[in-house]
């Protein structure tokens, strides 16, 4: 990342106070740190991966245990509710049978929506994560058991080829038993088995670039783990396509017909549904309520070099 970024989460602030005031539940505990590398190392990727290695310290420090699951995503990632009870209470394979951490994650088929409800693309995206507690490093009971991998970036990145599950394990012994233990870097970069809902192929939601106000907005892709030069003052549509097409979906209610994109808008939106929706976006206003928002902040910023 290696922009600075301002800290919006201190002890007495109304950030912190709002993560706190129940909107992950009555009994959740919500903790937020501040990570700080000044080292100028690891760049893009790899700097996003180690700053993910405190989550598994303070999963530990709570008191995780070997048989509980790790559940790692980005804030805007979720499962739908009943998919998270069914992976809490029904017998999975990759929690319950995974030969000794051969195969024991669980990868999502999310829906990506732009900006907004009405604004769904035609991506899938595979985030968030599940992990069996016994195959994550530091909260396993049986670390001895299991081979140390090779690890990209100087060994503090993900599994290397040859001891992951895509690339066949074709590094470890053939008649070896027990498989390497995954880091934070490798629940993003592993995938699993994704179990979609009947007749509708889907377990999840990314809900991407729901910002207030396109000031952070831009200040996102001017400081995230792969910046972009010049966020805060080119057009909004040269920024990312995925802008681009947020930004079509909120006046025109189409992709841009004179670019083509990797992944265009569905048609329909919201409607093209045909299993759980997004909680919030049941909330009776709110669908309307959130487009109306994302219409207004885009016009107050009104860069959009001939998308609008």
């Amino acid at each position: 990342m290696h922009i600075p970024r301002d800290f919006r989460f201190g002890k007495d602030s109304e950030s912190l106070a709002a993560l706190k005031n129940g909107m992950y539940g009555p009994n959740t505990l919500v903790h937020v740190e501040q990570y700080i590398n000044e080292i100028g190392w690891p760049k893009g990727i790899g700097y996003e991966g180690l700053q993910s290695g405190p989550i598994i310290e303070y999963w530990k420090s709570k008191g995780m245990q070997h048989g509980d699951i790790g559940y790692y995503s980005d804030v805007d990632e979720i499962y739908s509710r009943d998919y998270l009870r069914a992976m809490q209470i029904c017998d999975v394979a990759e929690f319950d049978a995974h030969e000794n951490c051969r195969d024991a994650r669980i990868s999502a088929r999310a829906l990506v929506f732009e900006g907004g409800p009405l604004c769904r693309t035609a991506r899938t995206w595979q985030h968030p994560d599940l992990v069996a507690g016994e195959c994550i490093e530091g909260i396993s009971n049986t670390p001895s058991l299991h081979p140390h991998p090779e690890r990209t970036w100087k060994g503090t990145g993900w599994q290397g080829d040859g001891y992951t599950k895509r690339t066949g394990y074709h590094k470890l012994p053939k008649n070896a038993t027990h498989f390497p233990l995954h880091n934070a870097h490798d629940f993003r970069r592993q995938s699993g088995r994704s179990y979609g809902g009947v007749g509708f192929g889907y377990n999840a939601f990314h809900l991407h670039n729901f910002f207030p106000n396109a000031k952070v907005l831009r200040n996102k892709y001017k400081t995230y783990g792969h910046p972009v030069d010049g966020a805060m003052v080119i057009p909004l549509g040269d920024i990312h396509e995925d802008v681009r097409v947020m930004v079509g979906c909120a006046f025109n209610g189409t992709s841009d017909p004179e670019k083509k994109y990797k992944y265009k808008l569905v048609k329909d939106g919201l409607d093209s549904l045909k299993g759980p929706k997004p909680l919030a976006f049941q909330v009776p206003g709110y669908v309307e309520a959130r487009m109306t928002e994302l219409k207004q902040m885009l016009n107050r910023d009104g860069h959009f070099d001939g998308i609008k």
